[in-house]
């Protein structure tokens, strides 16, 4: 039902594997069945058995930081990025996992577009003009020093 890249399993090699381990979540550490799992439930509780066949049904959002951000804690601009994705993306926040173990420190956030019962993911990121405005009014600006 939904693709979840807690691991990035596909990104194979472009992954480093002695840095894998410091790897982290800032939400539950779940697996990708239990996401998947917890993710059907929401949508079974919201009255949806059978979602359409072209329902948007995961949102995923990237955070990344330059190449060279290895060396210093990145952890704080993370947990700023997953506060912004809870106050300004609508639906319910299935995990929110940081990568250290490629070029460039990243984060994934996986989103389920379930508000008020109702699976919203085109009316939240409202194709690609929406998507530029919502980065445009929204953007983070961090530094880590």
């Amino acid at each position: 039902m939904f693709i979840i890249h807690p691991h990035e399993r596909g990104a194979g090699a472009h992954i480093d594997a002695f840095r894998t381990p410091f790897n982290y979540s800032l939400t539950t550490p779940d697996t990708a069945e239990q996401i998947d799992r917890h993710a059907k439930v929401l949508l079974v509780q919201a009255g949806i058995d059978k979602p359409r066949i072209n329902q948007v049904m995961a949102l995923e959002i990237i955070f990344s930081l330059p190449v060279d951000r290895h060396e210093q804690d990145t952890r704080p601009f993370f947990k700023d990025c997953l506060e912004w994705v809870k106050q300004h993306i609508p639906g319910v926040l299935l995990s929110f996992d940081v990568h250290l173990d490629e070029s460039a420190p990243h984060a994934h956030a996986l989103i389920l577009p379930l508000v008020k019962s109702k699976m919203q993911g085109n009316q939240i990121m409202g194709g690609k003009g929406n998507l530029l405005i919502l980065i445009r009014n929204r953007k983070i600006n961090y530094k880590i020093t």
